[in-house]
């Protein structure tokens, strides 16, 4: 009876003295345990954290690994950013579709898509194409379905004239057959003279009573990017 419970005593012994001598995590497996716990709720920002963890972790030795215990949690909150990221990355997908389809609505959009036209047009007149710069557009529409478009642009002419106003009609159901009605004289200064088109679109009330509407300004700076679209 005796010997059994010296037995007994040594078995315990021996085996506090195993759970004593256990290796703890060194400081570099501690380190990555605290900083795991420490990730919490996995949120878009944590994205490098998890990345570098996981990077460190792979540099450990196989007994830092054994040391590391919530690796498992570590991997768990990489699965959690991949799912975020993929919403993420849905969403901002949606977003540039629906800029697109937008962007693609405004130029086919009938006084766009003909104000883009005349540009190009104008553009093309030019001695010097690259000096063209669009400074105003504007278009009114005719009671008899016609638009006209005031251009105002500062380019290089043959006669080296710098600045110069176009006044444009064309019939909507023609993309390619620009009817210029009226054109300044190209001389060295591009002077221009106000038609009763021109004084439509500036807000003229006789013109206007003549069949013109009051004219619509356009964004130049959107007409000019687009150009070459």
């Amino acid at each position: 009876m005796k010997r059994g419970i010296k037995t007994a005593v040594l078995l315990i012994i021996m085996a506090v003295f195993l759970v004593g001598c256990e290796s703890k995590p060194d400081e570099v497996a501690q380190k990555m345990i605290d900083d795991i716990n420490a990730i919490g709720e996995v949120t878009l920002d944590d994205e490098d954290t998890i990345n570098n963890l996981i990077s460190t972790y792979s540099t450990l030795t196989d007994k830092q690994k054994e040391s590391v215990n919530n690796y498992d949690t570590l991997l768990k909150a990489k699965d959690s950013l991949d799912v975020l990221i993929k919403k993420k990355n849905e969403e901002e997908q949606k977003q540039k579709e629906k800029e697109q389809a937008e962007l693609e609505t405004k130029l086919n959009e009938k006084h766009m898509k003909f104000a883009l036209i005349i540009a190009k047009e104008i553009r093309g007149k030019l001695s010097d194409p690259t000096s063209f710069k669009l400074l105003e557009m504007a278009y009114s529409d005719f009671k008899n379905g016609s638009i006209c478009y005031l251009v105002q642009y500062s380019g290089v002419n043959k006669q080296g004239g710098n600045a110069d106003t176009y006044v444009i009609a064309i019939t909507p159901s023609s993309d390619a057959d620009l009817g210029i009605l009226y054109t300044t004289e190209e001389d060295s200064n591009f002077n221009s003279t106000l038609t009763g088109i021109n004084r439509a679109i500036k807000g003229d009330a006789e013109a206007k009573a003549l069949g013109y509407s009051e004219g619509v300004y356009m964004d130049v700076d959107f007409i000019t990017e687009h150009m070459d679209d």
